[in-house]
């Protein structure tokens, strides 16, 4: 499938489409709760939105001649981890589809119009539900404000995976109006509302949408890297997978120290 390219990149103004999607859920100590809730994201300027879009469906051409992947195929992280889900009667390897995984990550790091950032929150138990929910979202929307005041004032639209979207618009009018630096809803912190967003968010099914897919992707590769997986996982994901989306890091969204995984925003929930 190719090495890897590290180029020097900039996220250039103008408005930015931001596509998000979750790893996990948000309970706490129910049989099958996850041990994080991630929070994984997409950023592409939609001046290069078609561009890219073409480059990802070739791409996506391509895996169809090696593996026989349909291009309208949907791609999530727990069908390549399990063989499920759509590529449930291509019966790949374990090695099969953890070059599919590769490739994506491999996609994004080679192209100059992609960026990623996670927000992960390791669960203790001390936040769960809709707290933690929210929570989690307020650290996303923080940072693609700061990104946008860096570019100056560039405008911001979200479009996440189909779920939650009362809630999620409710952030977001929020986010608006009273969002603050380093505070769950502004008390006591730096008012900054993120007045560059634009619309509502965007729900869209992420069977639709290739970006939403590539940012599911995100998210668990995001999850991987502060969890390392059994053996069988690691077989697919390996845990430092994340590190080789190289530039393509949103590393401005969080003061990583040396040795940390960059662009990985950490909550203690």
């Amino acid at each position: 499938m190719g090495g890897y390219v590290r180029c020097v990149r900039a996220l250039e103004p103008g408005h930015l489409y931001s596509y998000i999607d979750e790893s996990g859920d948000t309970g706490f100590g129910a049989y099958k709760s996850s041990v994080t809730f991630t929070l994984g994201c997409l950023v592409v300027n939609s001046s290069r939105w078609a561009e890219v879009l073409d480059e990802y469906i070739a791409f996506r051409r391509r895996l169809k001649l090696k593996f026989g992947l349909p291009v309208r195929a949907e791609i999530k992280a727990n069908y390549l981890l399990r063989g499920s889900g759509s590529l449930k009667e291509l019966k790949l390897s374990p090695g099969e589809r953890h070059l599919i995984f590769r490739g994506h990550v491999k996609f994004v790091a080679e192209n100059p119009h992609l960026h990623v950032f996670a927000v992960v929150a390791s669960k203790t138990g001390r936040i769960t539900g809709v707290d933690l929910f929210r929570q989690t979202w307020v650290r996303v929307l923080q940072r693609l404000q700061r990104t946008s005041e860096s570019l100056g004032s560039t405008t911001v639209q979200l479009i996440h995976d189909d779920g939650e979207n009362d809630e999620i618009r409710k952030l977001a009018r929020w986010a608006r109006r009273q969002l603050s630096a380093g505070s769950r809803f502004g008390a006591g912190a730096l008012s900054t509302p993120f007045t560059q967003l634009v619309e509502d968010p965007m729900p869209r099914d992420s069977q639709a949408s290739f970006f939403i897919q590539i940012s599911d992707l995100v998210a668990y590769a995001a999850y991987r890297r502060l969890n390392p997986g059994l053996a069988k996982t690691e077989q697919i994901v390996p845990s430092r997978t994340w590190d080789l989306f190289g530039e393509a890091l949103l590393a401005r969204v969080v003061a990583a120290k040396p040795g940390e995984p960059r662009a990985i925003v950490r909550l203690q929930a």
